[in-house]
Parts: C-alpha cells; structure tokens; sequence
C-alpha cells in the first residue's frame, strides 16, 4: 500500500471520471497515463507502477476480481421481495414457496410447484436495500 490507509471510500469510478472519496482501477497499463490524471482518492492495480497524484494506491494480484468485489459491495443487487402480485395467474392446485416472488402478469400452471427463492417473471425488488452510495 502507498500512502495513508485511513483514506476514506464512499464510491467507486472510472480512472478519467473518478472524483474525491472514489476508488478506480488500473487494470491495463496502457490507460497509466489516465491514472496519473485521476481525481479518484485511492487507485488499485496489480503493481503500482505509476503513482497518482493523490499519493494513494494499492497493489492487488487481480485488480479486475477486486473492482468486482468492490463494485458488489457500493451497488449490491435490491433485494428480491418474495410474494405473489396481485395481477399474477396462480392455477389451483399449485404450490409456491414463501420465499419465491411471483410478478406481474406471471402465470403459474396446475399443479406447477415453486421451490424455494425462485423468480418467476419480473421480480419485485426493495430499491432501500440496494445501493450503499
């Protein structure tokens, strides 16, 4: 690590595009040059071979599979809300889990059985659970 470790993340962007309190990436030496520009507070790449002008970087064997975990972690997918939508067709005789989402307009057949946290159609999603920007 180079530089302060106590520097604070809320985000992340892209090398060209990253402002004060984002993380970005260096994945392809051929895009150095923007790393030198960058506004992001903290940069990742696999060697540290260019210092950004915040003075703040890490080195990860895989910088692509750390922007992924990253990335996860400020945007997580919104939570699935399980249930069925009252515009839904459930035939008699089915069953579906407590913990699976039947959407709008879905159609589920006679006797179909829906296991445990299954989607049939589009879900419906709690957007308060996503993003942790």
């Amino acid at each position: 690590m180079i530089g302060d470790g106590s520097v604070r993340i809320n985000g992340i962007g892209t090398l060209e595009g990253a402002v004060e309190g984002q993380l970005s990436f260096l994945a392809n030496s051929k895009y150095r040059r923007q790393l030198v520009n960058s506004n992001a507070s903290r940069s990742s790449s696999a060697k540290p071979t260019a210092t950004p002008p915040h003075g703040h970087a890490s080195s990860r064997p895989t910088p692509i599979l750390y922007f992924a975990r990253v990335t996860a972690f400020f945007h997580p997918p919104p939570r699935i809300v399980p249930g069925v939508h009252p515009s839904a067709v459930v035939e008699a005789g089915s069953v579906v889990s407590a913990t699976s989402c039947v959407g709008p307009l879905a159609y589920v057949g006679r006797n179909a059985v829906i296991g445990e946290r299954c989607v049939i159609g589009k879900p419906r999603v709690d957007r308060r659970s996503g993003d942790r920007r």
